[in-house]
């Protein structure tokens, strides 16, 4: 096994939640901007930190946290959660519980509104923008969303009157509290194996990695969830795809709550050893009921298959 090694690059950083790297460019998240890191000398430091949008709405409040990040045909995609401690004549800034769609010339735009604290957004099937929001305050359960524009997600806090007629939608896979999820983090499109096409995330507190089949239906996604791997060093929060294809997983967690298993912090690389674990792969909603296939483990006779019940 090789030494793993780190160094310190930047430091100072506010609440960094999100990190890109685009045509070998380093883009980071903060509480406040979307930055770009450059290192001019090439010794791995990096000299300037350059503001790329700083125009959206944040206060000090411990709870407005900017999450993601991801970047799709020119643009980068950012979730901002909302605050927690207000007063009853408050209300959060309008920016506040939404997707932001980020030019890099500064630029952005809403997308949907209604989010409480999404941490974190990926891409997934179809090439299509998925993300997490957990539990609280009008919201009786985490979600995994479908990422489309002008979507309402049902949290009223940053409401204005004139819109307070509009009706959530529903998300496309509801994630029932303390059952398998408490704190969803960020999803991830996972193709080996029996599981093509399907949806990985992370979890913080309810620990481990969750599995996501989804099919469309006249033009909406749909689908279940299962849990998927347990074990890890901490509760995940990040996980990115390594160079050399491994699934890199990163934990956190803090004392007192917050963390699985009282677990703090945890990065660890997982590859696929090519074993078929006999487990659902999918259940799929029929006219008269449902479709549920299973994946069967590889053996002399019988390949790897799934089976119809």
């Amino acid at each position: 096994s090789s030494l793993v090694t780190s160094k310190i690059i930047a430091e100072g950083l506010a609440e960094p939640l999100g990190l890109e790297v685009v045509d070998g460019e380093l883009f980071v998240l903060q509480k406040h901007e979307l930055t770009q890191l450059i290192d001019h000398d090439g010794d791995d430091i990096i000299d300037e930190f350059k503001a790329i949008c700083n125009g959206y709405g944040v206060t000090s409040d411990f709870h407005e946290f900017a999450l993601g990040l991801e970047y799709k045909d020119g643009f980068f995609y950012a979730n901002l959660s909302l605050p927690l401690r207000l007063m009853a004549n408050e209300k959060p800034h309008p920016d506040r519980g939404s997707t932001l769609k980020i030019a890099k010339d500064g630029s952005f735009e809403r997308i949907n509104s209604g989010l409480r604290t999404p941490n974190g957004i990926g891409m997934g099937v179809d090439d299509e923008l998925f993300l997490t929001d957990n539990q609280g305050q009008w919201l009786p359960a985490n979600k995994l969303i479908h990422v489309r524009k002008g979507d309402f997600h049902g949290m009223r806090w940053n409401l204005p009157d004139s819109l307070s007629h509009l009706k959530m939608i529903p998300p496309t896979i509801w994630l029932p509290q303390d059952e398998i999820a408490n704190s969803p983090s960020e999803p991830l499109l996972f193709n080996e194996g029996p599981y093509q096409n399907q949806l990985i995330f992370g979890d913080v507190s309810n620990g481990g990695i969750k599995r996501a089949f989804l099919e469309k239906i006249n033009g909406i996604y749909q689908g279940a969830v299962f849990r998927f791997t347990q074990g890890l060093e901490a509760g995940i929060n990040r996980m990115v795809r390594g160079a050399d294809g491994a699934l890199y997983v990163g934990g956190v967690g803090m004392s007192g709550g917050w963390s699985w298993q009282n677990k703090k912090h945890g990065l660890q690389r997982m590859v696929y050893n090519e074993k078929v674990t006999f487990e659902i792969l999918s259940i799929k909603a029929l006219n008269d009921g449902f479709e549920l296939k299973f994946t069967e483990p590889l053996n002399e006779n019988s390949g790897n298959k799934s089976q119809d019940y």
